[in-house]
């Protein structure tokens, strides 16, 4: 039995259950921890700049798991992987790359400076935690999954182009959130050739990192890059959403001091 997800950025994510490191992913999307993911918002507070900007971080982890899937379908193809090796690799990078933004609270970045935690502690947490239901799926595929997948997630596992996949300036994180904010934003920033960019890299063996081969390849990249930097100056470094960022922080520090004098208040009264 397939699942398939119509995405405005890839069009279809196809997922088979048949394939075992896809049904984990399928189990795994159906977790509640992956689920409340629907409710946290993409770009923060970043719709008050640019209307468009609703999408929330359930499709961007949903669709940094496909394009992990694509660059490691074409990365192994140069590789003499045994099968049972490349299964597994294939249901660790899924998994890293889908639970990725897992700690994400409202707001995303925004809210990062009001709780002073950055994601990654979070996800990390939820992923470790038995009591989670992303962990007890980890753990049911294969016990001591879920570290695998936290190595992955910090770039700790022994293999590291996988973490490379997940986790570097070529990774399938940032080639979906600058296609994706870019067309929920309305701007042509965060354009690229994906298809070019993927096609481009290679594993350098001797380092076990993801390089550029080819002279195209080193423009689409150099495109890619150029789209990076114009979507931070454009969109997430705004004015519009750098102040209402700043407001956001405020006014939670204002809450913070009213329930501050009140408990005082209440102690004098005791």
């Amino acid at each position: 039995m397939s699942r398939t997800y119509r995405d405005p950025i890839h069009k279809e994510i196809q997922l088979d259950s048949e394939d075992k490191a896809e049904n984990l992913i399928i189990a795994l999307i159906d977790t509640k921890e992956m689920q409340r993911l629907r409710w946290i918002r993409q770009l923060g507070t970043g719709w008050f700049t640019f209307h468009g900007a609703e999408a929330s971080r359930f499709p961007h982890s949903l669709g940094t798991m496909h394009v992990a899937r694509l660059m490691f379908e074409k990365l192994t193809k140069e590789m003499d992987l045994e099968p049972a090796l490349k299964e597994e690799y294939k249901a660790l990078v899924l998994s890293s790359a889908l639970l990725h933004d897992l700690g994400h609270a409202p707001f995303s970045h925004s809210s990062e400076a009001i709780n002073n935690i950055k994601h990654e502690i979070w996800t990390e947490k939820i992923i470790a935690s038995p009591e989670t239901e992303v962990n007890q799926v980890l753990e049911g595929f294969e016990p001591g999954f879920s570290q695998k997948v936290i190595s992955v997630l910090k770039k700790t596992y022994p293999v590291k182009f996988l973490s490379s996949i997940v986790n570097s300036q070529l990774d399938c994180d940032r080639f979906d959130y600058l296609l994706r904010d870019s067309f929920h934003t309305g701007t042509a920033y965060g354009n690229f050739d994906l298809t070019r960019v993927i096609n481009s890299i290679t594993v350098n063996p001797l380092y076990d990192c993801l390089v550029v081969s080819g002279e195209k390849g080193m423009l689409a990249v150099e495109d890619y890059l150029y789209a990076r930097y114009s979507m931070y100056m454009q969109v997430y470094q705004h004015k519009k959403c750098l102040a209402s960022d700043s407001l956001l922080l405020k006014l939670f520090k204002r809450v913070k001091f009213r329930r501050l004098l009140l408990e005082m208040d209440l102690n004098l009264q005791m």
